[in-house]
This record gives C-alpha cells, sequence and structure tokens, in this order.
C-alpha cells in the first residue's frame, strides 16, 4: 500500500509518496519537488507556484 504525503508550508509545499518503506518526493510540472506557496488569478484563471511568484513583480 503507498501513501502520500502533502506538507503545505508557508513559502513552499511538497508532496511525497511512502511505498515499499521508501519514500520519494513527487517533483511538480518543471521538475521541482518544492513548489512556492503562491496563488494568483488572472481574470478567471487560478495561477500557482513559480508562475504565480512571478507575478509578484507585475502587479499593479
Amino acid at each position: 500500500m503507498a501513501y502520500i504525503g502533502i506538507d503545505l508550508g508557508t513559502t513552499h509545499s511538497l508532496i511525497a509518496v511512502y511505498e515499499d518503506a521508501v519514500p520519494k518526493l513527487i517533483p511538480n510540472s518543471l521538475g521541482k519537488v518544492l513548489t512556492p506557496s503562491v496563488v494568483s488569478l488572472d481574470g478567471d484563471t487560478l495561477i500557482s507556484g513559480e508562475a504565480a511568484k512571478a507575478r509578484i513583480g507585475n502587479v499593479s
């Protein structure tokens, strides 16, 4: 049986799976295991992680 663990941190979040007595961190769509805990709205689109963090300097 596999177990999933989610760490929703204040600055970064990550997910791991524990299977066959071995923990493994799951990379995000960019191949990184740490994802910034940032969300942004662009109209009706929800943006999260690195993309949302990159928008911080572009907010008016």
